[in-house]
């Protein structure tokens, strides 16, 4: 009995054990099912383009940046297709004497192909390297002719930035670059790789992501040994957006065309709602140097130019206003209530604070003058007269409310904010005290005033339109390749100035007899029928004293800065413009004159103004129409 107990309980052991082993083995089967089903339907995709990958490589194409274009559709930059030498180095088997023939037969330098190619080493072998950038359609017949015996060598077509106008606006548009290993690793660059290029500078820069596009790919089948043996285009690159700008084109094309010769910077705007109209830096640099990748000798070139070709003055270069301060000057004086613009100060040659001696610009000065007759004759002595009743804090707080001493926002990279003294700011960086011959010098813009060509231009529109003060702006719309608008700038209001209309009455009063009184400093700015208002300014850039009539033994570097800033017709502003002319020859006049032809040239457009028609010359000479020419008296100073 006992041994039949012991048999079932040994059987049924048995039983248990298989049975505890066929659960083992369903839960394991049902595992490797749902692992499988993991691998090959959930994670399917996944592992099939890993495979994929490992048969093929991938190449970026780089898409054409959108193109920059003036308010009417006048393209400023757009892209060209550039020829360029590449090779694929696992495809050359005779290396040193397929480059030395290359060389040759292009003119190049052997070594540096070399250093290209070493350069580049650290990349997949069937990834193409640029060995020539950007060649001649003659170079290109050359090595068609030859490619017989250049096995792995091949053009490569590249679109690459192309300009127009060549250095007109280079400041402005900006120029591209390759994308560096440190950007990449931005996380703003985040959409960019290694073989793309950038804006580096001005609008190229400001709207990257816009102009830049979506890159293409293009997939290289590789064999077991990564060597390439076919290749599929699998996505098409898609062009940038398309930037049109505020810009008028031939008002552009003027400022350049008065500006090419000279050092300085000419901007034009909207004074209604803070559009630009023109905008010039000079001297400028041709940017498609840039494009095709600049040499060191021509870079060292640029850099080391006194007078700074890669500056965008208009917005970076922070100066003294010089004259130009002294509407801020008389808005603050009346506000104050420190003057009436009819009370006449006695203004005479030099003015005395203690020991020290102020002199006026012009020695004859001896006579009581209004206001209107301050600012239109620029007398120095009535401004220091107004200076030793006037706190230089209290100076600042108008100066701020006119947008000095402050970014003003525009659409473009490295905006100097200028700087506008006060006894706590002067103290915080220069570490010294503030005296009260020191106001004497900020109240006709010289001392520590330091303003931008855009600041100066928005305070005097904020006068010109009574009080409200805009947000300078580039972009009017931002289009993509298919035509659907992306983006469109509205103007941007800042805030008003705070300041009594009267007061900004009796301001421009002052500055429309700049230029229409006998006695003002821009008379040779007039135009017929039209009621132009501005100030002339002049800074000096060091402290000395200096015969009117010895300006062309200075030093070109150690002459004034000549400013003009103004707007027209009076009653209805349609343009302001401001012109720095550095280190001018004839000065404040001399920029007058260029802002008055740009203001002729956009009011003659909107058919506002019509240029004088005049009788023929005198016998002997051809009659025409009668040009302002530059002014050609000695050098004074206002």
């Amino acid at each position: 009995m006992s041994s039949q107990y012991n048999e079932n309980g040994i059987l049924k052991g048995q039983k248990n054990r298989i049975n505890l082993l066929a659960v083992i083995v369903t839960i394991l089967l049902a595992i490797l099912i749902v692992r499988l089903f993991y691998l090959q339907i959930v994670e399917g995709g996944y592992y099939y383009k890993l495979a994929k990958d490992n048969a093929t490589r991938v190449i970026y194409l780089t898409a054409p940046r959108g193109d920059i274009l003036s308010k009417s559709g006048k393209i400023f930059v757009d892209n060209e297709s550039s020829f360029n030498i590449a090779v694929i180095l696992s495809r050359v088997k005779k290396k040193k004497t397929e480059f030395k023939f290359l060389a040759g037969l292009m003119h190049k330098n052997y070594r540096k192909i070399l250093q290209k190619v070493k350069k580049e080493e650290f990349l997949p072998p069937y990834e193409p390297i640029i060995l020539i950038r950007n060649i001649s359609i003659k170079e290109l017949s050359k090595f068609e002719v030859n490619k017989l015996f250049l096995k792995g060598f091949f053009i490569a077509k590249i679109p690459i930035r192309h300009y127009p106008f060549g250095k007109m606006g280079a400041q402005i548009f900006g120029y591209v670059g390759p994308v560096s290993s440190t950007e990449l690793k931005e996380k703003k660059y985040g959409y960019l790789n290694s073989s793309d290029i950038i804006g580096e500078t001005g609008l190229e820069y400001y709207y990257q992501k816009y102009l830049h596009g979506k890159d293409g790919e293009k997939r290289i089948v590789v064999n077991s040994k990564g060597e390439p043996i076919g290749n599929i285009v699998v996505k098409k690159p898609v062009m940038g957006a398309n930037l049109y700008t505020t810009l008028d084109f031939s008002l552009q094309k003027l400022a350049y065309k008065l500006m090419k010769k000279r050092e300085g910077a000419v901007i034009a705007v909207n004074p209604k709602n803070g559009k630009i109209l023109a905008m010039v830096s000079t001297p400028s640099f041709n940017p498609f140097y840039f494009s095709e990748g600049i040499s060191r000798k021509h870079w060292d070139s640029i850099i080391n130019n006194d007078e700074h070709p890669l500056q965008n003055k208009g917005i970076q270069n922070a100066l003294a206003p010089g004259s130009t301060f002294k509407a801020v000057a008389s808005l603050a004086a009346l506000s104050l209530h420190l003057i009436t613009p009819e009370e006449k100060i006695y203004s005479g040659p030099t003015f005395k604070l203690g020991n020290a001696v102020f002199y006026n610009w012009n020695p004859n000065q001896n006579s009581k003058v209004n206001l209107y007759r301050a600012i239109a004759e620029s007398v120095d002595t009535y401004f220091y007269s107004i200076g030793v009743r006037i706190g230089i804090d209290q100076l600042a707080d108008y100066a701020h409310r006119l947008g000095l001493g402050e970014k003003t926002g525009i659409d473009l990279p490295d905006e100097n904010p200028g700087f506008i003294p006060t006894k706590r700011l002067v103290y915080k960086r220069y570490h010294s005290r503030w005296y009260k011959g020191s106001t004497l010098s900020a109240i006709i813009g010289q001392s520590y005033d330091l303003v931008s060509p855009i600041q100066l231009l928005m305070a005097y529109s904020a006068i010109a339109n009574g009080g409200n003060l805009y947000r300078p702006f580039l972009l009017q719309k931002i289009v993509s390749w298919n035509g659907k608008i992306l983006k469109e700038m509205k103007p941007k209001f800042v805030r008003r100035i705070n300041i009594k209309q009267k007061y900004l009455n009796a301001v421009k009063k002052g500055l429309c007899g700049v230029v229409s009184k006998n006695y003002g400093t821009a008379i040779n700015a007039r135009i017929k029928g039209i009621k132009f208002c501005g100030k002339t300014g002049t800074a000096q850039i060091i402290s000395k004293t200096y015969s009117i009539y010895d300006i062309k033994y200075i030093p070109r570097k150690y002459r004034d800065n000549a400013w003009f800033v103004g707007f027209a017709p009076l009653n209805d502003p349609k343009i302001a413009v401001v012109v720095l002319d550095m280190h001018a020859r004839f000065l404040g006049a001399n920029a007058a004159v260029i802002a008055k032809k740009i203001v002729e040239k956009y009011l003659e457009q909107k058919g506002l103004w019509k240029p004088p028609l005049h009788k023929k010359n005198e016998k002997g000479k051809k009659g025409g129409k009668n040009k302002s020419k530059l002014p050609s008296f000695i050098y004074t100073s206002f």
